[in-house]
């Protein structure tokens, strides 16, 4: 299997002076001062020769234990609480499989893994998050050469996924606290009345004229949000084009979230239920599910119906009743 990637732009230093460079859509931190080391580095990880941006390079064969060496060490640009679960679940399936070659593993051994710790007693929730690790682990794997076809993994069904949301009572007084928080302020209403993630309200998005355009997703689509009528008077010492409303990073802005949350006497509430409270409260109001899809940027209907199908029966009823 041969190996050709794209690298985009030279080695870069970070703050710290350690090189890092983007290869593909990754970003690969390098923890090393010497720009000779960190080209070999790369070289040996990815099998990519940066002097000559697009070269092809044979991949040896690689046992389990190895990879996942590589692997993890290409992951450490991301959050702590991802490399502790991406090391997890590897070292379970690592224990479970022995250090085997990954062009050996197949669909079989994985179906045998997940059966064999539902035995053992874990749950199916938790089982689901291995797999889900273990899934992108082997798209590296196979994404990189090191295996041509990638194991099916299927994980448990655990029926239709658990919301948490907010009432109109309790969204307001949110909101009312959040008024003594001025750096999340800006991007709490805008989860509120747009129905925006926590990546996109501290990220970057336009206004355009009076309409809020932002990217979302793996392939950055574009979705547009119409700004209501309680909402333009809150925004609108904004003015037009590209805003940034929150300098920092996501961890420091759920950590100011939690204390107004908790001052709100609402600590259960994270910044991603406020995002089902929007849906939730327009569906409850009658609006169409097909606009409430559009708004929350959903690709197909069926990802917000799997959501938020509890609600459809309520307005069943009471279409019916009007009959």
């Amino acid at each position: 299997m041969i190996l050709s990637m794209s690298v985009r732009g030279p080695f870069k230093r970070s703050e710290n002076g350690n090189f890092y460079c983007d290869i593909g859509r990754k970003r690969i931190c390098l923890w090393t001062k010497d720009l000779n080391k960190a080209k070999e580095d790369v070289r040996q990880l990815c099998g990519i020769d940066l002097e000559n941006k697009r070269k092809d390079i044979p991949r040896e064969k690689l046992d389990l234990k190895e990879s996942i060496k590589k692997y993890l060490f290409l992951r450490s640009s991301r959050t702590r609480s991802t490399q502790k679960n991406d090391r997890l679940s590897l070292n379970h399936l690592l224990r479970f499989l022995g250090n085997v070659q990954v062009k050996s593993i197949k669909t079989e051994n994985i179906e045998e893994f997940k059966i064999t710790k539902e035995r053992m007693g874990h749950k199916k929730n938790g089982i689901n998050s291995y797999l889900g690790h273990i899934s992108a682990f082997f798209s590296w794997l196979l994404e990189s050469g090191y295996i041509v076809k990638k194991p099916k993994i299927k994980k448990f069904y655990t029926g239709d996924p658990k919301i948490v949301y907010m009432t109109e009572e309790e969204t307001t007084r949110l909101l009312e606290t959040a008024k003594g928080y001025p750096k999340v302020y800006l991007p709490i209403c805008l989860m509120y009345y747009t129905g925006m993630s926590r990546e996109n309200a501290i990220g970057e998005f336009e206004i355009v004229q009076d309409r809020i355009v932002y990217r979302r997703g793996k392939k950055q689509r574009n979705i547009e949000c119409q700004i209501g009528k309680n909402f333009w008077p809150i925004i609108a010492h904004l003015g037009q084009g590209k805003q940034k409303v929150f300098h920092g990073n996501p961890r420091y802005f759920s950590r100011i979230f939690s204390k107004v949350a908790k001052e709100a006497n609402l600590p259960h509430i994270s910044p991603h239920d406020i995002r089902h409270s929007f849906a939730t409260i327009l569906l409850k109001k009658g609006t169409p599910i097909e606009v409430v899809s559009k708004m929350l940027g959903h690709r197909d209907i069926s990802t917000t119906l799997k959501y938020y199908a509890f609600v459809c029966p309520s307005l069943m009823k009471s279409a019916v009743d009007m009959l």
